[in-house]
Formats: C-alpha cells, sequence, structure tokens
C-alpha cells in the first residue's frame, strides 16, 4: 500500500537539471500537474543561469608552499579556444592565432587553488613619483597565513586609455601564470601555423611572420618619447627596463631595438663599467 504521507515525487525540469517537488495539484488543475515540466518551474530558478560548479574537496597544508606544490600537480591543461586576427598591411599578410585569456586560466586554476586552500590578488600600484608606469603585484596567498608567492611587474601608463587596458590585460595573464606555475602561451593558427597558414596577398605561405602581434607602432613611439623624457639615470633606466621587458614578452624585435637605441642615446645613459681581464699569474 502507498504510504499517503510520503513526499511527492521530485518532478524534472529543464532548468540545468533541477528537481523541484511540487504537492499533487487538485480537482480542475489536474490537467497542469501533467504538463511540460517546464510549467512547473521556478522562475527564480530559471533566471539564475549556468551555476558554479561544486567546490573540490579541501586538501590541507601547513603552507602556501606546500599547497602550490600540490596544486601544480593538478592543475589541468589550458585549452586554447579564443581566436585573434591581424592584418598587417605593412607586410601584406594576415593571420590568426589561438590563446587562452584570463578568464579562461582562472577557470581552469582557481577550483584547484581553492581546494588546496590557494587564493591571489593583481593590485595596481601608482609609483611615487613616475607618471608613465604603474606597479602590478601579483600575490598568491595560503588560507594559514605567512609566507606569499608575490611579484612586482612595472607596466607602462602611457597612450591612450585602451592601449594602457590591453596591456594591463596582458601582464595580468602572463604575471600570474608564472605565479603559479602554469602556461598557455599562443599557437599562431591554432597549431603553430600548420593548420591555417599565414599566406600574403597571393596565398603563398609566410613562414617568417607565424609570430603572435607585435607592440602597436604608436604605443611604441609613446614608449621612446616617454624614455626620452627622462631627467635623471635613474629615471631612465627604470623605463627602459619597463618598456624593454613588455617588448621582450612580445617577442618584439624591432621594439627592443628601438627602446635600447633611445635608452643608449640619452645624455643621462651611463655605459656599464668594461669588464676586466683576469690578471694572469
Amino acid at each position: 500500500m502507498q504510504d499517503r504521507h510520503a513526499a511527492p515525487s521530485p518532478t524534472q525540469s529543464n532548468t540545468g537539471g533541477v528537481r523541484l517537488n511540487r504537492p499533487p495539484v487538485q480537482g480542475a488543475n489536474n490537467a497542469a500537474a501533467q504538463a511540460p515540466s517546464q510549467a512547473l518551474a521556478d522562475p527564480a530558478e530559471q533566471s539564475k543561469g549556468p551555476q558554479p560548479a561544486a567546490p573540490l574537496p579541501k586538501v590541507t597544508h601547513p603552507n602556501v608552499y606546500a599547497a602550490l606544490a600540490a596544486a601544480q600537480g593538478e592543475f589541468p591543461p589550458i585549452p586554447k579556444t579564443r581566436i585573434a586576427k591581424v592584418k598587417s598591411a605593412a607586410k601584406n599578410i594576415e593571420y590568426q592565432y589561438s590563446y587562452a585569456n584570463l578568464s579562461d586560466i582562472h577557470a581552469h586554476t582557481l577550483r584547484v587553488m581553492a581546494r588546496h586552500g590557494l587564493g591571489h590578488t593583481q593590485i595596481m600600484q601608482v609609483i611615487e613619483g613616475n607618471k608613465s608606469q604603474m606597479m602590478l603585484r601579483t600575490v598568491i596567498f595560503h588560507e594559514t597565513g605567512g609566507d606569499t608567492v608575490a611579484s612586482d611587474f612595472p607596466i607602462p601608463a602611457v597612450g591612450a586609455p585602451q592601449e594602457i587596458g590591453v596591456t594591463m590585460s596582458y601582464m595580468r595573464r602572463y604575471a600570474f601564470e608564472a605565479a603559479i606555475g602554469v602556461a598557455s602561451g599562443a599557437d599562431v593558427d591554432g597549431e603553430g601555423g600548420a593548420k591555417l597558414g599565414i599566406t600574403d596577398a597571393n596565398g603563398r605561405r609566410d613562414k617568417k611572420s607565424e609570430a603572435p602581434p607585435k607592440i602597436d607602432p604608436a604605443l611604441l613611439a609613446d614608449w621612446v618619447s616617454d624614455i626620452e623624457s627622462a631627467d635623471s639615470n635613474e629615471s631612465l633606466v627604470a623605463k627602459y627596463r619597463s618598456y624593454y621587458v613588455t617588448a621582450n614578452a612580445a617577442s618584439d624585435t624591432d621594439a627592443k631595438s628601438r627602446v635600447y637605441k633611445a635608452y643608449t642615446s640619452h645624455k643621462s645613459y651611463i655605459p656599464p663599467a668594461p669588464k676586466q681581464s683576469p690578471k694572469k699569474t
């Protein structure tokens, strides 16, 4: 005999698999009770959208180093699902490359970090007396407190706001990857240029150009101008290092060369002392 006090059987809704227990509908509404499950779905549940994945079981560690080492063994490969398309009028070519942005990297790492009691912050700090740079500070911390894994990276703060924003996003991604020990990188054409290929106007493969986009010429000109405006050797060195590191991260040889030339041509530049050969005994 069926227990008349038993809980009604759950009804399957099409709101992402949410099951809602509904009491039997009496009288004229019995037909509605047999209607498709969406008629019974809670509107509040429907409006929530995709729900975050459940947290992973926690693992305790004595400090940030032990936790980070364990997390690095569990980070999954980060797929590069986004496509950037680039056209170069100077070389009359166009190409595309695949990459993972910061939100993609977070989606594949933050749950694992939380499992091991790890968190992070990335803060932009003003450098006192330097209007042309900001400092990106990345900190990996552990729930027990104590030591942290931190890095400071200067970022150019010259150019249009959009250019500064692009540089900040670019550096946040690489600083975070470096701090936790993962690498997503960027593949030209998804497979190092092998899948779609980079071609010139005549459809011929241009292997020399299979590389991520270079520093924007207008932004590079601002960098050179800023280096030239340095009023001391200390300021000159700080600006040069900031721009050179950014150009190096973009694998832009021309940008590195121009930044270095502006640096060494400045009146405040101090050449390094020549190395002395070891005395023969």
